[in-house]
């Protein structure tokens, strides 16, 4: 079951965000510190996220965070395309702006 928090996408009671975040916390502990971190448009937000998480650890923080064309909020300065998926439902765009790669097919 999907719904919305924040308006972010939910299942399981568990955002995305947070479980990309996590996972991105996850690869920094097992890297370690001595780590650079760079963020690129989608994941520049989840790493934003996962280094706040490692800061609190303090074993897992890297030495810096790079970010490159990443929104942070969509909502404060949308695109075109924000703006034509904004009224949209959770079906709607699972069914027309999630696509599987041929050759990946059935792998994911």
């Amino acid at each position: 079951m999907g719904g919305r928090v924040a308006g972010c996408v939910v299942r399981g009671g568990v955002s995305a965000l947070a479980r990309i975040s996590a996972i991105s916390w996850i690869f920094l502990r097992f890297l370690g510190k001595d780590l650079h971190l760079i963020g690129v448009c989608q994941s520049a937000l989840p790493a934003i996220a996962a280094v706040a998480i490692a800061a609190m650890d303090e074993t897992a923080a890297p030495r810096s965070l790079t970010l490159f064309g990443g929104k942070i909020d969509p909502r404060i300065s949308p695109t075109r395309g924000d703006l034509a998926t904004m009224n949209q439902s959770i079906a709607w765009l699972e069914r027309c702006c999630i696509a599987v790669a041929p050759s990946d097919a059935g792998k994911g």
